[in-house]
C-alpha cells in the first residue's frame, strides 16, 4: 500500500503499488506511487497532452508537493502517463459555486472529496487506467484514514464539451449537478463546466423543484392503489392535487440539473 503519514497528510515516499491492468496487455504491469516536486516538467507534458486548459506554473507546483492532496501518479516503462489529484476538506470550505452539493441535513460538519484532476495520455486511454486511478485515490484515501463516514460527497469540474468524461464519470456513479457557465474564463478553449457529483455515506444533494415532482409522484403513485377502493371523490382530488402542483413546480425555473 502507499504510505500516509500518522496526522493525515500524505507521505511522500517512493514507495509504490504494482498491479495488473487486464483490460490492455500491452501495458503489462502499472506503478502508482506519489507525485513528487521532480515531476512538475513531466506532468506539465501530461496536463498539455490531456487538457486544453493553461494552468499556472504554481497549480503544478501545489499538485506535486502540497501534503493536503492525494496526488498519485499511473507510471509505465518509468513515465508518468496519467494522475489524479484528489483534496479531502470541509464542505464550509468549498468554493461559492459549490456550496450547494449537499442538503441542509447532511452539510453540517460534513466532509467532500474533490477530484482537482484525473487524465490518462492519450495514447493509452481506453485502456482502463483511467478507472484504475480513479479507485486506487479513492482506496488510498479510505486506507489512510482520510475518506471517512463524515465524507458526503465525492465532486469534480469537467467541461460541458468533454462528452468523453461525463460519459466516464456517469458510469462510475456522478451526476451532473450544476451547469457553471464560463467557469474555466480565458485559460481554456472550452469555458462552461459541469459540477459533476456522487453521494456517498448517507450524503444528499438539496431540495429543489425537480425533486418535489419526483416525490409528488411517487407519493400520487402509492396512493392510486389504495384509493381505487374508496369514493370517486378521492381519485378526484388525486387528480387535483396531481394537476396542479406538477404544473406548479414546472412553471417555475430552477437552476440545478
Amino acid at each position: 500500500m502507499l504510505d500516509s503519514g500518522t496526522n493525515g497528510h500524505v507521505c511522500r515516499s517512493k514507495t509504490v503499488d504494482t498491479i495488473c491492468v487486464p483490460m490492455n496487455p500491452v501495458l503489462g504491469e502499472l506503478q502508482f506511487r506519489f507525485l513528487e516536486p521532480s515531476d512538475v516538467e513531466e506532468v506539465k507534458e501530461l496536463s498539455r497532452d490531456c487538457f486544453p486548459i493553461n494552468y499556472p506554473d504554481s497549480w503544478f507546483v501545489e499538485i506535486t508537493s502540497s501534503p493536503k492532496l492525494c496526488s498519485l501518479a499511473a507510471v509505465h516503462s518509468s513515465r508518468i502517463i496519467g494522475m489524479i489529484v484528489v483534496e479531502v476538506k470541509p464542505f464550509t470550505s468549498c468554493n461559492h459555486e459549490d456550496s450547494d452539493l449537499l442538503s441542509c441535513s447532511t452539510c453540517k460538519d460534513a466532509q467532500v472529496a474533490y477530484i482537482l484532476s484525473l487524465g490518462v495520455a492519450k495514447q493509452h486511454r481506453r485502456s482502463g487506467i483511467g478507472s484504475v486511478l480513479l479507485q486506487q485515490g479513492l482506496d488510498h484515501l479510505q486506507s489512510s484514514g482520510r475518506l471517512k463516514s463524515d465524507c458526503k460527497a465525492i465532486y469534480l469540474h469537467c467541461m460541458v464539451s468533454n462528452l468523453t468524461a461525463l460519459k466516464f464519470y456517469k458510469r462510475r456513479g456522478f451526476r451532473e449537478h450544476s451547469y457553471l457557465a464560463n467557469y474555466y474564463g480565458a485559460s481554456a478553449q472550452s469555458a462552461d463546466a459541469y459540477c459533476c457529483v456522487k453521494y456517498i455515506n448517507g450524503g444528499e444533494p438539496p431540495w429543489s423543484l425537480s425533486t418535489l415532482v419526483v416525490v409528488v409522484n411517487k407519493i400520487c403513485a402509492a396512493l392510486k392503489g389504495f384509493m381505487s377502493s374508496v369514493p370517486c371523490w378521492s381519485n378526484r382530488l388525486l387528480q387535483f392535487v396531481r394537476r396542479h402542483v406538477w404544473s406548479s413546480a414546472n412553471s417555475l425555473p430552477t437552476r440545478r440539473l
